[in-house]
C-alpha cells in the first residue's frame, strides 16, 4: 500500500484513474471542497470522511485534509 496525500496529490491520482483502494477526506475540507465526494461517488471510489486527528495521524501534518490509500505498483 502507497499513501498519497494533498489536495493536489490525491485530485491527480483520481483523475490518473490510479488503483486508489480508499480515500480519506478531513470533515473540515467539504466546506471549502463540496465536489470531492461527488467526484468520489462518481467514479465509484472507497472513501471515508474523517476528523482532523485521524488525517494527522494517518498521513501527517502536510496532508491538507486529502489522503488516500492505492495499491502497490508491480514492477516486473
Amino acid at each position: 500500500m502507497i499513501k498519497i496525500y494533498g489536495k493536489n496529490c490525491v485530485y491527480a491520482a483520481i483523475h490518473a484513474k490510479s488503483k486508489l483502494e480508499t480515500v480519506f477526506v478531513c470533515n473540515d475540507i467539504l466546506r471549502k471542497d463540496n465536489n470531492i465526494v461527488s467526484l468520489l461517488k462518481d467514479k465509484k471510489i472507497n472513501h471515508r470522511i474523517v476528523d482532523k486527528a485521524f488525517m494527522d495521524k494517518e498521513f501527517g501534518d502536510g496532508n491538507q485534509g486529502y489522503g488516500a490509500y492505492r495499491s502497490d505498483y508491480v514492477i516486473y
